[in-house]
């Protein structure tokens, strides 16, 4: 299932709210993406696959319960992990990234942004060009060596 909408998007095992309400049966993957404005696109009611990107706007993306890869773009983006393994990728902006449990890839792009593994093993933080925040004692961190004063 693909939707792309310039508006907030729901996803569970059950529904699409967003543009209206649709009904789902038996989706095992989902494919979600935002447009030019602020959207939220929460999917942590489904328990497939999926993918979510916010495009521009400074959007909130919430993973699903399964494997999840988000995607924030231009803006200063909130992207947020669920129980399996995801990838976090914020883009252009100051973005803030929490990757839930699980082993979780985090990427924050060019900007100031903050990374937070948050309950997994061994995540993977990677901040990008700007002045990044590291939160997470089990963490991975592959570019601190990047930045003149990071904080850890």
């Amino acid at each position: 299932m693909t939707e792309t909408a310039d508006a907030d998007l729901t996803l569970t095992d059950t529904q699409l709210i967003g543009l209206g309400t649709d009904v789902l049966v038996s989706m095992e993957r989902a494919w979600l993406e935002g447009g030019a404005g602020n959207n939220r696109l929460d999917a942590s009611g489904f328990n497939g696959l999926t993918t979510l990107r916010g495009l521009d706007g400074d959007d909130t993306l919430i993973a699903a319960a399964g494997r999840t890869a988000l995607s924030g773009g231009p803006g200063n983006d909130r992207l947020e992990g669920g129980p399996s393994a995801d990838t976090l990728v914020g883009g252009l902006g100051n973005d803030t990234l929490f990757g839930g449990d699980e082993n979780d890839l985090l990427l924050g792009s060019d900007g100031d942004d903050w990374l937070d593994g948050q309950t997994g093993d061994q995540d993977t933080l990677g901040g990008g060009p700007g002045d990044d925040t590291y939160d997470d004692p089990n963490a991975v961190i592959d570019d601190l060596f990047a930045f003149d004063a990071p904080w850890i």
